[in-house]
């Protein structure tokens, strides 16, 4: 409301001049130079001078400026409107700072968090650090936040949204204009104007002297107009002691100057708004209407026509790079992107990946746009803990290992230990290959898990698996085909050992599992699972498998398909609704009976550990539940949830159809399932309880009895 109201008045304003007369031309018309500094509200005063400037046709022949003053009157100079100005200085991106102080490097440091709790993951406490090496040739190793530090990369996109403002110009100015720095310098070239404003390394900046855009010497045929954003009641107007000192110093110097001005400075402010800055610049003008009149009645060509060309596309040169890094760092760059988009993505796409570090832009004269980015080697050090009431509690702990030379590696090991369970999961990963597009894993799994009793004290014994250990070795490649779009190509080596009710007997059942596949992966940017508030996320697979269980013989060659998918919507930030669909088959083909499910092994257990495992809600999936596996289901989800930033409650509910009608269960084909769960989740701690039922459709009526649901516990979004 108030951007609309000052956008009236300065139309009321400029419509008034317009249309009423002009003061009356001098006899002794003179030139007019323009004086701007800086400050930390002088970016939106300068605009109402400008405003002011435009609507009373007030002729300005040259501009000596610093600071912020510097980048607006090159901006209004080479052909933005004040309206175009302040459209930009209002962009999301640029708003919070426009006008702000960023010489010091320790404004843009963030504060770690109290404890050092990993972002994503297995709940853990985390500490990250970098190898460095000096001049002298010794390595040192150095801590490193968990967290990218945001706000230096704002001001870094910042920076260059400033020089390629100053690059969209259709005519070079045709006067005089002088950036000027505290060093005594001046220029107009860009480099000079980036020189005076007050960003960090900017030891020269206006910022530090401010009022030097003062005149030097005495002219009678020149109007020196001097914009000051300091009011005259400017008590409350500066907080920092060292700013107010500056400021005090620099507007005695002014009262004392020796050489006649215009000083267009506001009396007093009672609103610290970048509108009412605007309106302060445009009223102050105003007021001084009389001392200028004697420049109207003349024109001047200093600003360009309000028309632009602006830069659709960059050139980005990594030429601040090493070699070793030149191809990868390159890929995050996305050659069909367009304007402001195309640096903005590619920081997006980078700085997901934790090696880089201190990225930097400029843009150069030529256009280029030269990047630059530190990649030290990394190591990530984690410990902490997860489980369940099926699980139990278990110690986990992981370091990684990254670093770049001519590919990205990743050096993994994970472990973790808890009553009955353990495992080492290793892994080497080689990623941005094939232009940034493709990534080769392989990774193994030594593991043994085992199931608390309670939790299944009243589950029948001839259908439960108490515990499996593997022996797994996975090879694996993933290409990108599109952005968000994804192939997954692998192949699993498998050895397991199953301990059921039959091993007191026949002795555990030893297989291994072979089994090619392909999975095509596509999710929108802000898809989460199970828990998410928006987004939507689409997976499916082919995969071939075959298993030689020991003196049990062989489940022939079988095909298996899959496809799930799932949606999210939040018709209010607080409140999300959720739908999906899933099925999957498993099929071989048998000499005159076409395609049919592959044959049973005769072991409960056993014929269900390799069938489909479904995932209609988030607890089904903890272990192998008999009702939840099949060779050819297919289901329908349902959730709904209220939640906040840390704390949700949801409903999950499912239906499935199971084709096959698996005999090893009860429950038969029409199954409903109902999961009322709370959840507190914050970076990586993630917990959550409650309660699940699974009925047929002949006990759907069961749902309401909550005394023989299952309780359930889990502390950890992990899968293993």
């Amino acid at each position: 409301m108030k951007k609309f109201f000052l956008i009236l008045m300065i139309s009321w304003y400029g419509s008034f001049s317009w249309g009423s007369p002009s003061p009356a031309p001098s006899k002794d018309l003179k030139k007019t130079v323009l004086y701007l500094g800086g400050g930390n509200q002088s970016p939106w005063y300068f605009l109402g001078v400008f405003y002011a400037i435009d609507a009373y046709k007030i002729p300005v022949d040259s501009i000596v400026a610093s600071s912020w003053g510097a980048w607006v009157s090159a901006l209004w100079m080479e052909g933005f409107s004040p309206d175009a100005i302040q459209k930009l200085f209002l962009e999301s991106q640029l708003k919070p700072f426009v006008g702000e102080e960023q010489l010091s490097q320790k404004r843009a440091v963030k504060k770690e968090l109290l404890f050092p709790i990993a972002s994503s993951g297995i709940p853990s406490l985390q500490a990250r650090f970098y190898i460095e090496g000096d001049s002298a040739g010794y390595l040192a190793i150095k801590n490193r936040p968990l967290d990218t530090d945001s706000l230096s990369i704002q001001r870094a996109l910042f920076r260059f949204r400033i020089q390629e403002s100053l690059s969209q110009k259709m005519i070079p100015p045709t006067k005089p204009f002088s950036a000027i720095s505290c060093d005594g310098t001046s220029g107009k070239g860009l480099t000079n104007i980036l020189k005076t404003l007050p960003l960090e390394g900017h030891y020269a900046s206006g910022e530090l002297c401010h009022l030097i855009p003062l005149p030097q010497k005495n002219d009678s045929s020149l109007i020196s107009i001097v914009a000051v954003p300091i009011p005259v009641r400017y008590k409350d107007t500066i907080s920092d002691p060292w700013k107010k000192t500056l400021w005090q110093n620099a507007l005695q110097e002014l009262k004392n100057h020796p050489i006649p001005m215009v000083i267009i400075r506001p009396h007093q402010m009672t609103e610290n708004t970048p509108e009412a800055w605007i309106q302060a610049g445009f009223s102050a003008v105003e007021s001084r209407l009389g001392e200028l009149s004697k420049a109207f009645g003349r024109s001047s060509s200093i600003r360009s026509l309000d028309s632009l060309v602006p830069w659709f596309r960059y050139n980005p040169t990594f030429d601040k790079v090493s070699a070793e890094v030149y191809s990868h760092i390159k890929s995050y760059w996305n050659p069909s992107d367009t304007g402001i988009k195309s640096p903005q993505n590619f920081v997006s796409e980078i700085m997901s990946n934790p090696l880089y570090d201190s990225l930097s832009f400029d843009l150069e004269d030529n256009g280029d746009l030269l990047i630059g980015a530190k990649t030290p080697p990394l190591i990530d050090l984690k410990i902490g803990g997860f489980g369940s009431n099926i699980w139990g509690p278990n110690a986990y702990s992981k370091v990684d290992f990254r670093f770049i030379n001519q590919f990205e590696f990743l050096l993994s090991l994970e472990g973790y230990c808890g009553i009955h369970s353990y495992g080492i999961l290793p892994e080497l990963r080689l990623s941005r290959l094939w232009q940034g597009r493709g990534e080769f894993f392989v990774n193994a799994d030594f593991s043994h898990r085992e199931t608390l009793q309670k939790y299944f004290s009243k589950e029948f014994l001839w259908n439960r698996l108490f515990s499996e250990s593997r022996t797994d070795l996975n090879l694996g490649f993933s290409y990108e085909v599109l952005p968000k779009h994804q192939l997954d190509f692998n192949i699993l080596f498998g050895s397991r050992t199953l301990e059921t009710n039959y091993s007191e007997e026949e002795g555990d059942f030893k297989s291994t599992p072979i089994e090619p596949s392909v999975t095509y992966k596509h999710s929108s940017p802000d898809y989460k699972a199970w828990f998410g508030s928006s987004g939507y996320s689409l997976e499916g697979s082919l995969s071939m498998r075959s298993i030689h269980a020991g003196l049990l013989g062989f489940i022939p060659m079988h095909y298996r398909s899959n496809i799930d998918f799932q949606s999210y919507y939040s018709p209010l930030s607080f409140f999300t609704l959720g739908a999906g669909v899933a099925g999957a088959v498993s099929l071989y083909h048998k000499e005159g009976y076409g395609y049919v499910y592959p044959e049973l092994l005769k072991y409960e257990p056993l014929d269900n550990y390799y069938r489909h495992a479904m995932s209609p809600t988030p607890w089904s999936t903890e272990w192998y539940f008999a009702e939840m596996r099949s060779y050819h289901y297919g289901l329908i989800r349902l959730q709904a949830g209220l939640h906040n930033r840390w704390f949700g409650v949801w409903l999950f509910g499912s239906y499935i159809k199971d084709f096959e009608e698996n005999p090893t269960v009860f429950i038969k084909d029409h199954r409903f399932i109902l999961e009322p769960t709370i959840r507190f989740a914050y970076r990586s701690f993630d917990v959550s309880a409650g309660l699940s039922r699974i009925v047929d459709y002949k006990h759907i009526k069961d749902l309401k009895d909550f005394k023989n649901y299952h309780y359930f516990i889990k502390f950890g979004a992990y899968s293993f």
